[in-house]
């Protein structure tokens, strides 16, 4: 990143510069009562600074259609686990340290078959 603030890349995400998406095929899924095939899904976000683990954030379930997933940087923690990461005073707010991130997206369905491939990104500050 040219700057050592994380309120940049949370931008750069919101304005489609880094689509996440997330490719989710099923099988034998069962119809709900709008004959619609539902998952639950979960969603686990793993940030690590020069290899080692320094936030892990779990989402409860949510329902999803299986399909392509395009999600919001939101649906994630990493902003939140980065912005933490140093003394948020002011003048200093999202200023994350100097150093090689590395952050791991994972969206796990219950009750089915198969697996959402997690999505992993390097962001250099």
């Amino acid at each position: 990143m040219e700057s050592a603030n994380v309120v940049n890349l949370y931008a750069a995400f919101r304005e489609n510069k880094y689509p996440i998406l997330f490719n989710f095929k099923v099988a034998d899924v069962p119809l709900n009562t709008d004959k619609k095939e539902v998952v639950m899904v979960q969603f686990f976000t793993t940030v690590k600074k020069d290899g080692k683990v320094i936030g892990t954030i779990e989402r409860s379930p949510i329902p999803f259609f299986p399909g392509d997933m395009f999600l919001p940087v939101e649906t994630f923690d990493f902003i939140a686990i980065l912005s933490n990461i140093k003394d948020n005073s002011l003048g200093k707010i999202s200023e994350v340290p100097k150093g090689n991130y590395q952050v791991s997206l994972e969206a796990v369905a219950s009750g089915i078959k198969g697996k959402i491939t997690p999505a992993t990104f390097t962001v250099f500050f």
